[in-house]
């Protein structure tokens, strides 16, 4: 039998056109109930893994749009480089948007500059080193998002 829209052809016993999807018009005559019944669960049993599939494709969707909400625009390189290098400022704290640990770094390093010729010299360098270790070991920015290498 043939498609009247398409002119595919069109298997046995089914309801609607593979390739088109329209409905074959049969006269009910010439089926039995038998046959009527059939052909509506399969019709039923064709929807249903359609609404799956539809489904399976949604999650899909759902769950790369929660990945990218979960990337962090901070690069752990450029963190831990800024670290290294500007550690005694925090600026690394500062570019993943962890403002506390960058304010507290900060004072840290003014207050050793007005101490800077008191026996507080030694607490310059216990910053930067303390700064630069966290930023090695600190793998999330300021919102919580995981921060990538590259």
């Amino acid at each position: 039998m043939k498609c009247e829209y398409c002119d595919n052809l069109i298997p046995k016993g089914a309801s609607s056109c593979p390739s088109c999807g329209a409905p074959i018009s049969i006269p009910d005559k010439q089926l039995s109930p038998e046959q009527l019944c059939q052909m509506r669960k399969q019709d039923v049993l064709n929807r249903e893994k359609e609404l799956i599939q539809q489904q399976m494709e949604l999650e899909k969707l759902r769950l790369q749009q929660e990945e990218e909400a979960n990337k962090s625009p901070c690069k752990k390189s450029i963190f831990v480089l800024l670290g290294l290098v500007f550690g005694f400022l925090g600026i690394q704290f500062l570019y993943a948007r962890r403002f506390c640990l960058f304010a507290f770094v900060l004072a840290c390093f003014i207050i050793s500059m007005i101490f800077r010729n008191s026996d507080w010299a030694p607490f310059e360098v216990v910053i930067a080193l303390t700064s630069s270790i966290v930023s090695i070991l600190i793998g999330t920015d300021g919102e919580g998002r995981k921060m990538k290498w590259v």
